[in-house]
C-alpha cells in the first residue's frame, strides 16, 4: 500500500468517498489528466460502493468495453511488430498478456487498489488488494481514456503497462509466473531451489502476508498479497527483475551453497513446492531435494540435497 493519507470527496454529489488516495495522483501515475473526471471515478466505483449508494454506476460497463480496447490494441501491436508470427503464436501471446493474473499485477504496480470507492464489506475484508478487483479495474480504467482521449490516449497507457511483457509472451516466457521463472533459473544457475519464507499479519477477516525469497543463500527478494500465493509471486517478480539487469547478483553459476552445506533448515509455504517441477527440473542436474518434515499450515523441514546415484538418506 501507498503512504498517502486517507482522503474524504464528494462522488457525482450524492455520495462521500474516502480513499487511501487522492485521485489527481492516479492521473499523475497514469500520464494522463482527465478532461471528464467523471468518467475516471466510474472507473474506481466497485459493486460494492455502488450498492450503499444510489444513483451511482459501477464500472462493469467500463470494464466491458475497456477490455474489448485492451484486446484490439494487444492484437494490432503483436500483428505489426511481429509480421512472421503465425496465428496460432499471436492468439498464445494475446492470451498472456490479457490474463487476470496479468491484470492484477500491473494494477498493483500503479496501486490502483488505493483509488478504489469500496462498499463497506470489501473495505474490512482486504478488497483492495483482491487481484479479481483489481484486474477489473484496470479495465475499466482503460476503457475510461479510450472514452475520454479515444484510442490513442488509451494505447499510450496500455504499451507502457506491457513494457517487456509482451517479447516475454512471443516467446513463450510470458506464460510461465514469476516462480516458475525464478525456480528454472535457480536450479540450472545453482542446482538448488529457491526458499521461500512467509509471515501471516492481521485478524482472519483481513489477513495480508509477506514473503521473502533466498536464492543461493541470499535474499534476493520481498513482496506482500492478500494470500500466500501472491505474496510469494511479489518476491519471485523482485527477484527475477533483479537477476534480469545482473545474472551474477546473487552468485556465479555452480553448484551454489547446498554443495558445501547439503542440510538447510527453511521455513516455506505449502504452495511454494512444486513436486513434479522439483522432479523434473533436478533430474537434469543429478540431484533432487526430499522433505524430511512437514507440518501444517505451513511447511517447515530440513531439505537435504541427495547425489542422484546415491541411497536414500
Amino acid at each position: 500500500m501507498s503512504d498517502c493519507k486517507s482522503v474524504k470527496e464528494k462522488d457525482f454529489h450524492t455520495a462521500r468517498v474516502e480513499r487511501p488516495c487522492p485521485l489527481p495522483l492516479l492521473e499523475e501515475k497514469v500520464g494522463y489528466q482527465f478532461k471528464n473526471e467523471s468518467l475516471l471515478r466510474q472507473a474506481l466505483h466497485h459493486r460494492s460502493f455502488v450498492a450503499e449508494h444510489s444513483g451511482i454506476e459501477s464500472n462493469e460497463r467500463l470494464e466491458f468495453l475497456g477490455d474489448a480496447v485492451l484486446g484490439i490494441i494487444i492484437t494490432d501491436v503483436l500483428f505489426r511488430r511481429w509480421p512472421d508470427l503465425p496465428e496460432g503464436a499471436l492468439a498464445k501471446a494475446r492470451a498472456a498478456v490479457v490474463s487476470s493474473e496479468f491484470l492484477a499485477e500491473a494494477a498493483a504496480r500503479y496501486q490502483l487498489g488505493d483509488f478504489l470507492a469500496l462498499g463497506k464489506g470489501e473495505e474490512t475484508s482486504g478488497g483492495r488488494e483482491k487481484p479479481s478487483i483489481l484486474a477489473d479495474a484496470l479495465e475499466a480504467l482503460i476503457g475510461a481514456l479510450y472514452l475520454d482521449g479515444g484510442i490513442e490516449a488509451a494505447k499510450e497507457f496500455v504499451i507502457i503497462l506491457v513494457d517487456g511483457r509482451l517479447a516475454d509472451a512471443v516467446t513463450g516466457e510470458g506464460s510461465k509466473d514469476y516462480k516458475t521463472r525464478l525456480q528454472e533459473a535457480s536450479a540450472q544457475r545453482w542446482s538448488q531451489l529457491p526458499v521461500y519464507t512467509v509471515q501471516a499479519h492481521g485478524p482472519d477477516h483481513a489477513k495480508h502476508f509477506e514473503a521473502e525469497v533466498v536464492l543461493n543463500g541470499i535474499s534476493a527478494g520481498s513482496g506482500n498479497g492478500r494470500s500466500k500465493k501472491q505474496a510469494e509471486q511479489a518476491a519471485a517478480r523482485a527477484a527475477w527483475e533483479i537477476l534480469e539487469q545482473d545474472c551474477e547478483a546473487f552468485g556465479p553459476r555452480g553448484r551454489g551453497q547446498v554443495e558445501e552445506n547439503n542440510t538447510v533448515d527453511v521455513l516455506v509455504s505449502r504452495d511454494s513446492l512444486q513436486t513434479e517441477a522439483v522432479g523434473a527440473v533436478f533430474s537434469k542436474t543429478g540431484a533432487r531435494l526430499s522433505p524430511v518434515v512437514e507440518s501444517d499450515p505451513v511447511r517447515t523441514g530440513t531439505f537435504i540435497e541427495e547425489d542422484a546415484d546415491a541411497g536414500t538418506a
